[in-house]
């Protein structure tokens, strides 16, 4: 198995995606998705922003590597009677016009988007934010993400190999509550920067 696609489908981050549900409606709503506009979402998931997409009218095709995420995909997709919205397997990272960068950098964005023919001026960045929110104590949510996300469970297994699952777990829990913005104890509410790129065509 392609271990990109061992990793996604291991624990089950459709309880992850939970916790994003808001910030991908408000996403969708902020680039302006409307009725008739074709959609291509890559590493979709079980559709945090896809659904909503389609939900405004567009035509929506999820693409995600892992299997388990694509046919929760589907059922949610069947449960909102969402015609418009098909989730499938593929790999992001076999598109030729995907070089191996960090698509977080403005100068890797330019330099892909270049390669394909795209002058920079067309390229325009805006620093956005997904907001985890969770109805727990942020090391509840760091168990959440020990359980049930891939990466996270990948770093747990290493650690207690080596004797420092407990370190690790001491570590992410000031990580979590560092971040947390939430004015409750008893629930969590982190945000997490990403940038969000436009390109005209």
């Amino acid at each position: 198995m392609n271990p990109n696609q061992a990793l996604w489908e291991k624990g089950d981050f459709t309880r992850i995606a939970e916790t994003m549900r808001e910030s991908g409606e408000a996403l969708v709503q902020r680039i302006g998705i409307e009725k008739g506009l074709k959609v291509l979402d890559l590493g979709c998931g079980d559709g945090t922003t896809a659904l909503p997409a389609a939900k405004l009218g567009a035509d929506v095709l999820g693409v995600d590597i892992a299997l388990n995420l694509v046919e929760a995909g589907n059922k949610r997709a069947a449960k909102h009677g969402l015609a418009n919205l098909k989730f499938q397997e593929g790999d992001a990272t076999h598109l030729h016009e995907l070089p191996d960068k960090a698509f977080g950098i403005e100068s890797s964005v330019i330099e892909r988007f270049a390669g394909a023919g795209v002058s920079s001026k067309k390229i325009s960045f805006v620093r956005d934010t997904f907001t985890f929110n969770f109805p727990g104590a942020p090391s509840m949510l760091v168990d959440e993400f020990r359980e049930y996300y891939g990466p996270t469970m990948n770093a747990f297994d290493t650690a207690e190999k080596n004797g420092r699952a407990a370190e690790l777990q001491k570590e992410l829990e000031d990580l979590f509550d560092s971040q947390n913005k939430s004015p409750r104890k008893d629930a969590t509410s982190i945000p997490a920067t990403f940038l969000r790129v436009t390109v005209a065509l």
